[in-house]
């Protein structure tokens, strides 16, 4: 599994902040391979930003943005992280820390919203 999809929600592909160890935004990624994928919306957070926010739900946390591609391989290192080791559906797992397409699952594999 890997993402095999990424869009920005405010800023374009080439968009890089004035500060790249400060700064936020949300992404929404497919996760899959060539037999399919899953939707997922991110919250991406550097540590600075991250200590603003109230609502920290959903956040992918990084320690500066220096554009997409580095961003995607930091999110695929984090997908196989997290997925190497489940025997279950690996998109629920990832829908316990990601918002989902299908809704959100909490530990139990339960749907919660």
């Amino acid at each position: 599994m890997r993402v095999v999809w990424l869009d920005f929600h405010d800023h374009n592909p080439d968009w890089l902040p004035d500060d790249p160890w400060d700064c936020e935004f949300w992404v929404t990624i497919d996760v899959g391979d060539e037999t399919g994928s899953a939707s997922f919306q991110i919250r991406v957070c550097t540590h600075t930003a991250l200590a603003r926010l109230t609502d920290k739900k959903h956040c992918f946390l990084i320690d500066e943005y220096l554009g997409p591609k580095s961003l995607i391989e930091r999110l695929n290192r984090f997908i196989v992280e997290k997925t190497q080791s489940v025997t279950t559906d690996p998109y629920r797992e990832l829908a316990r820390i990601w918002w989902w397409e299908y809704g959100k699952y909490n530990e139990r594999g339960h749907l919660i919203g």
